[in-house]
């Protein structure tokens, strides 16, 4: 789990600075983290789920996966959001499947995005399951995604859990546990 909030700081140059210390502090310890795959527990007490980098060769895969996260979501709370990345190329199908679940769907194009409609409907802050964001998507793209995230989420105040659940798409899960040093070169190219 990797908990990520900014800090406000006087001028623009230390902002951007310290900004960027911070961001790669939290993607440091995200390379260090445990990523979970569908073998592992699902994230839990989520209101906000992202559903991004799914093809149309992995999608069988990646259906196990997205049904479990939504199922132990929105049985305990109604007010879950499932937020599609436009951009992927099952997004259709993934829409499709989950208009069969009593869940709000929203579209977002980027992180950025992303983040801002997370916040915009965050109601309290104390509150878990407000605070926390499940993404969901491909082995080979959950930290270059979670970087992408932990970016966007660098300039921003409020308080926010990002948690990961990937299914393994073209790897193995030893292979998952340890990042080459291309996918590292990746995840440090997403901070700014």
């Amino acid at each position: 789990m990797l908990s990520v909030s900014s800090v406000a700081l006087a001028t623009s140059n230390d902002i951007t600075s310290q900004q960027y210390k911070y961001k790669k502090e939290k993607v440091d310890e995200m390379l260090k983290d445990v990523l979970k795959t569908e073998h592992q527990l699902v994230p839990k007490y989520c209101r906000s789920i992202a559903i991004s980098n799914v093809s149309k060769e992995e999608l069988s895969i990646a259906i196990p996966a997205i049904k479990l996260a939504v199922l132990a979501n929105s049985t305990s709370n109604e007010n879950v959001i499932i937020y599609l990345d436009k951009n992927q190329e099952a997004f259709e199908d993934i829409k499709s499947l989950l208009s069969n679940y009593p869940v709000k769907i929203d579209i977002y194009e980027n992180s950025d995005e992303l983040v801002n409609k997370v916040i915009e409907r965050q109601s309290d802050e104390s509150s878990l399951d407000e605070r926390r964001l499940a993404i969901i998507t491909k082995s080979t793209k959950m930290r270059e995604t979670l970087a992408s995230t932990i970016n966007s989420l660098g300039n921003n105040p409020k308080n926010i859990i990002i948690d990961n659940f990937a299914y393994l798409y073209n790897t193995t899960r030893s292979e998952y546990d340890k990042p080459s040093e291309e996918e590292i070169k990746r995840v440090y190219d997403q901070i700014k």
